[in-house]
């Protein structure tokens, strides 16, 4: 009895973006080259070269000098798309690459072997669109990476806000509760160990810390004609210091 082997998922690896460019640039300048190769078996192909008129142009350095420019360009795209700094790879592989459709299809026209020259350009336009789409959604950087550290910047800066406040509080001449807000303040980082020591505190400055909030908040809505809120606080006041 023959025992079932269990089946296995083939793993299926995410190609990096600058891989998928130079590997689609790689087989742009097989289908470039070997179009203009297999363009040499036409008749009269290299009758025509050895009588020094390539695409009906006259054979010249200059004309071979921009032969070799037009294959340059997408040559060096297999090695640019692996090196270049994702911002300038991308942008450059958006640039090359809709110069490039426009051009292969030029290549096409006048041709008398339509079926030849027209499969070359649609595969060649084919390749280019997809250079096109994978340098249009290059992947970005997760916004999780970032809103990561976002509330530990919140947390510093209510701590320096905080630190802050106190600091102006205590700054100022005979300010109630001094003793109680600064350590209250430190208590946020350590917490107290003396619950007597702290019960002290709070009992000699928590009063005196309330009143100076309520006069303090009664002149500002007095100032702002709220003398319905204001003699709240006065009552406020009162009960504090029955």
């Amino acid at each position: 009895m023959r025992t079932r082997q269990p089946t296995t998922t083939l793993e299926d690896q995410r190609i990096p973006v600058r891989v998928k460019l130079a590997a689609a640039w790689t087989s742009f300048m097989f289908l470039y080259v070997y179009v203009d190769y297999f363009a040499l078996y036409k008749p009269g192909g290299i009758g025509d070269i050895l009588d020094g008129v390539v695409y009906e142009f006259q054979i010249s350095q200059t004309l071979l000098t921009v032969f070799l420019a037009s294959i340059a360009v997408p040559t060096l795209m297999i090695l640019l798309s692996t090196t270049l700094p994702a911002r300038a790879n991308r942008a450059t592989n958006l640039v090359v690459a809709s110069l490039y459709i426009p051009y292969s299809a030029f290549n096409a026209v006048g041709e008398s072997w339509t079926y030849f020259y027209g499969l070359g350009v649609a595969l060649e336009v084919i390749v280019l669109a997809l250079i096109l789409r994978y340098a249009w959604t290059w992947p970005r950087t997760a916004p999780s990476a970032t809103m990561a550290t976002s509330p530990d910047r919140e947390a510093v800066r209510a701590q320096q806000q905080n630190s802050d406040a106190v600091a102006h509080y205590l700054a100022a001449d005979a300010s109630p509760g001094a003793e109680l807000v600064a350590a209250a303040l430190a208590w946020r980082a350590v917490p107290p160990e003396n619950d007597e020591a702290v019960l002290s505190l709070l009992e000699a400055g928590m009063v005196p810390l309330y009143l100076h909030y309520i006069d303090d908040q009664r002149a500002r809505l007095a100032a702002l004609g709220r003398h319905d809120l204001s003699e709240a606080f006065v009552q406020w006041r009162r009960r504090l210091l029955q």
